[in-house]
């Protein structure tokens, strides 16, 4: 597992590869003349910033009251539609803010 700080810009942002990958770390000035420069790294980056909105939606949404642990994990099957396998259930329970037990009687 790779786990990459993102610096003093984003301080509370750490990425987290669950699965092999290839990670490279840009400046801020490289990024913004790659972007300007190459039509497909504005497209990356702009495709990151939109999942990572998506994704700070999401964990709003999961922790207003009322939502039980059924109805998080759906919430979040709807909105990422990918399987969950590959997640390890230690980040998913954390994420949907419930534990184990609950994970484990939803899934059933």
């Amino acid at each position: 597992m790779l786990a990459i700080d993102m610096g003093p810009e984003w301080p509370d942002e750490n990425i987290v590869a669950l699965e092999d990958v290839v990670a490279i770390r840009i400046s801020e000035y490289n990024l913004a003349w790659l972007e300007f420069n190459h039509l497909g790294f504005g497209m990356i980056t702009a495709a990151y910033h939109q999942v990572h909105r998506q994704i700070s939606k999401t964990r709003e949404a999961i922790e207003i009251a009322g939502y039980g642990a059924e109805d998080r994990y759906e919430g979040l099957q709807r909105q990422h539609r990918f399987s969950f396998d590959r997640v390890p259930d230690t980040y998913l329970v954390s994420f949907l803010n419930i534990t184990l037990k609950e994970l484990a009687d939803v899934r059933r």
